[in-house]
């Protein structure tokens, strides 16, 4: 809005984009990784015109992962997008190029999704607290473990590939059962 007070032009398709995926998503609790990508693709473009457009973002999908069949916790992978850019990118944008990367890939029998950012890593202090979000995350990940013998895994830590920031992922086993 301030920016149409200042006579530029706004377009909030992605923001209304994103609310509407908001709210169906909010009634699932499994959803593809096709879906989840898409929502997190206009949750990324609002953040990013909020961050002056210099966020750099990008996808990294392995051939082997068929995202359409690959099915995820709802707002998992959302909640680690969320937390890279509030917590890892937006301090850092006055010192360099804030990057967000969304990986997946085939691993052990399974595909493990990272969420990669260039901020300034996890500290000690933030390894000892769990935000709301990662709780949500731990809670909703026990109840669909308790119905698999293989079970799902996720985690946070400091990046080790040589560059600053922090991988967020989580491991989904060939054949889990969503089942609550």
């Amino acid at each position: 809005m301030l920016c149409q007070l200042k006579g530029k032009e706004v377009d909030f398709t992605p923001l209304i984009t994103l609310l509407r995926r908001g709210l169906e998503q909010a009634d699932k609790s499994v959803t593809t990784l096709a879906d989840e990508l898409k929502f997190i693709d206009f949750y990324v473009k609002v953040e990013g015109q909020k961050m002056g457009g210099k966020l750099i973002y990008e996808k990294k999908i392995d051939a082997d992962v068929d995202i359409n069949n690959i099915n995820i916790p709802a707002m998992t992978v959302q909640i680690f997008v969320e937390n890279a850019i509030k917590h890892g990118l937006r301090p850092i944008t006055k010192v360099r190029e804030p990057q967000l990367t969304v990986l997946a890939k085939r691993k052990d029998n399974g595909v493990r999704i990272s969420v990669l950012d260039n901020g300034e890593g996890i500290s000690v202090d933030e390894f000892n607290s769990e935000s709301t979000g990662i709780r949500t995350i731990r809670q909703t990940i026990l109840l669909f473990n308790e119905r698999n013998s293989l079970q799902m895994t996720f985690g946070t830590e400091n990046r080790t590939d040589g560059h600053s920031g922090v991988d967020a992922w989580i491991f989904i086993p060939d054949n889990y059962k969503f089942d609550i």
